[in-house]
């Protein structure tokens, strides 16, 4: 049986000419997050530009990692993560934060989730961060599989209500 053609993937850091593509893949994350509630996930008309804004300045920054994956030459994954400062209150004073991590579903399975995933823990390392965190929406039980099959680990439950 023939191979299928597979379009080479390629993983780098972000640069500022990906902020679009960015942006765009931001929006599709958030707006499948709308189906664990609309409410919450609701995105205003601004919010590819306000992306835009966001994924600049973290691109810019020594404490953020923006990290891509080309597919046939087009962005079709990132990982975002952060070195943040927790309460003064703690002896670790501060954890890298995974905010996004995303995989277009043209490119899943192919283990480039665990490829981003390996950077971030990189990143954390190489600034000598102890803590790793992420928070995942508790219906998304996909990623929630995913981030355990990583190693991450129940510890805090966040609550939101309507008011």
């Amino acid at each position: 049986m023939a191979k299928e053609n597979v379009p080479e993937i390629k993983m780098r850091r972000a640069k500022l000419s990906d902020v679009n593509a960015l942006s765009k893949l931001a929006v599709k994350l958030m707006k499948g997050h709308s189906k664990y509630d609309l409410f919450f996930y609701s995105l205003k008309k601004t919010a590819m530009n306000e992306f835009r804004k966001y994924f600049r300045n973290n691109i810019k920054s020594r404490n953020w990692l923006v990290t891509v994956v080309e597919s046939g030459g087009e962005i079709a994954a990132y990982a975002l993560a952060a070195v943040e400062k927790r309460s003064p209150i703690y002896r670790i004073e501060k954890r890298c934060v995974l905010h996004d991590l995303y995989v277009d579903d043209k490119i899943r399975g192919r283990g480039i989730a665990r490829s981003l995933f390996k950077e971030v823990v990189q990143f954390a390392k190489k600034r000598k961060i102890r803590i790793l965190q992420v928070k995942v929406d508790d219906k998304n039980k996909a990623a929630i599989k995913v981030y355990r099959r990583f190693g991450f680990r129940d510890y805090d439950k966040a609550m939101a209500m309507k008011i």
